[in-house]
Parts: structure tokens; sequence; C-alpha cells
């Protein structure tokens, strides 16, 4: 079962199955797993500000100052270990032919990392694939401990533990 994260919200998933995002573009997407408890949960965020939040027919979709600590929350509610999870921080990638207005790939790191910072994350579990100048897709697939990058169609292996 392939569960889609779309952008401006996030998924948590125990025991099985695989999380994954669109494609990413200037935005971002925190992705954790942690293998002791099989949980997984990926967050995918466009825009870097709260004052972005936007609501689109009764959808809301979080920018990473409002989803991250609520994300991470979720997370710990859920009994995640994040200093012991694989972390990944995907995409914030760029573009020559996209406007300015759209370029936010650099805001959107400083608030991941801003999050992260306080979270002490041992410097072997995080993972960072960001500032492509083309789109990728982060992957998580908890039945075999998994993480991906899907990029120019073509998928890599981050990280792999089959348990």
């Amino acid at each position: 079962m392939i569960i889609k994260v779309n952008k401006g919200a996030f998924q948590i998933i125990k025991k099985t199955g695989i999380l994954k995002t669109t494609f990413l573009g200037s935005g971002v997407a925190l992705g954790v797993l942690d293998i002791k408890n099989k949980i997984a949960g990926i967050f995918h965020y466009l825009f870097p500000y709260k004052e972005d939040d936007i609501n689109i027919d009764g959808t809301l979709i979080l920018s990473g100052e409002t989803g991250l600590p609520l994300f991470l929350e979720e997370l710990y509610k859920v009994g995640v270990e994040l200093k012991d999870s694989k972390i990944v921080i995907a995409g914030a990638s760029w573009y020559k032919t996209s406007p300015s207005f759209l370029n936010l790939a650099e805001l959107n790191l400083k608030v991941v990392w801003s999050f992260l910072k306080k979270e002490k994350i041992a410097e072997e579990n995080l993972i960072k694939r960001v500032n492509y100048p083309f789109l990728v897709a982060l992957e998580i697939d908890l039945k075999k401990g998994a993480i991906r990058l899907e990029k120019l169609g073509e998928k890599e292996e981050l990280w792999t533990n089959f348990y």
C-alpha cells in the first residue's frame, strides 16, 4: 500500500506500508524512519512561514513553520525515538527558469534546520538530499526499512535495513 503525502501535509504509518511524496520542487520533505519501533513519517511543505498557510476548500496546507512542530509532536505521541531514527531532508531544488517568488528553497531549508537543531540528531542518522536542478520525490518503505529518492525517473537507495 502506497500512501501519498500531499503538499502541506504529513502522514505517519506503523508496521508496514510505503509513504511517498509528490515531486518536491523548492518544497522540502522531512522523512523519519524509526527502525526499532517500525514507525515512519513524512512531512512535505512548500512554504516556509505561518503567514503562507493556505485553506483551500476546507483543506489546510501547512507551512514548515506551522507543520513541523505538529509533525514532530505526532511522531513523539506514537512512540518515535527521534534521536535513534534515520532522518531525511529532501527537496529544496532550484530551477533556472523559475520565477524568483517560487525560489523558496533556501528559506525552506532554514525552517527545517531550525527545528532539527533542537533535536540533537547524530550526524550518521541524518541524510540530506537537497538543491538539485531537477525534481525529486521521497519514499519510505516501512516493510523493507528503506529510504529512497526518486530522481530523473530512477530510484536511489539512500538507506536500507531489511530488518
